[in-house]
């Protein structure tokens, strides 16, 4: 390669490297519509250093429209332990193009209950710790979905349909495992795996 050809080529390295640093550096500023409350502030350059965050918006009015006693028991609401909460989360959807900011629905700014604004939107959860949920396949006539889980070294992730007190999908033998569920709540929770 000629010394001219190398330079050119830095230079687009280096071009790209900063391009994507300075993706991280700047957040997009969004707006919260309605009685949405912004999970994080609007002056957060970073989400405290976290890159590809996605932002959240907590709607009680709309989440409990969904998951209140008397909605319908087809209409999937998730809740988490604090370790498994969707602060600082990378939220995507998995099979078509979604804005996954007005897909995700939080109950509050604790961002440990959500639900869906639409629950036949397919999406992918990445925790911050590697971790992974993904939700797909939900079938408005029974309610039923199912969710793919996907964990990394020393870490489990696993959720509970709320019947009873087993973990019914469980990375603790599987790095990737999943299946169909036909509950309303499902429980998510984050574990080290020592």
């Amino acid at each position: 390669m000629t010394r001219p050809l190398q330079c050119l080529t830095s230079l687009v390295v280096l071009a790209l490297v900063l391009g994507q640093s300075a993706h991280c550096a700047v957040v997009k500023k969004s707006s919260a519509p309605g009685s949405q409350t912004p999970l994080y502030d609007e002056d957060q350059k970073s989400i405290d250093g976290h890159c590809y965050v996605t932002r959240l918006f907590a709607d009680k009015t709309e989440y409990e429209k969904h998951c209140e006693e008397k909605s319908t028991s087809k209409w999937p609401c998730f809740k988490s332990s604090d370790s498994a909460s969707l602060k600082y989360t990378t939220i995507e959807p998995w099979l078509e193009p979604f804005d996954m900011s007005k897909e995700i629905v939080l109950m509050d700014n604790t961002a440990s209950a959500f639900t869906l604004s639409d629950p036949s939107v397919a999406f992918t959860i990445t925790y911050p710790s590697g971790v992974s949920l993904r939700y797909y396949d939900y079938d408005d006539k029974t309610g039923c979905y199912k969710i793919h889980l996907h964990t990394v070294v020393d870490l489990r992730i696993f959720v509970s349909d709320g019947n009873g007190d087993d973990r019914d999908i469980d990375t603790r033998h599987h790095t990737d495992t999943g299946k169909q569920l036909c509950s309303k709540w499902i429980t998510i929770d984050i574990v080290d795996d020592i």
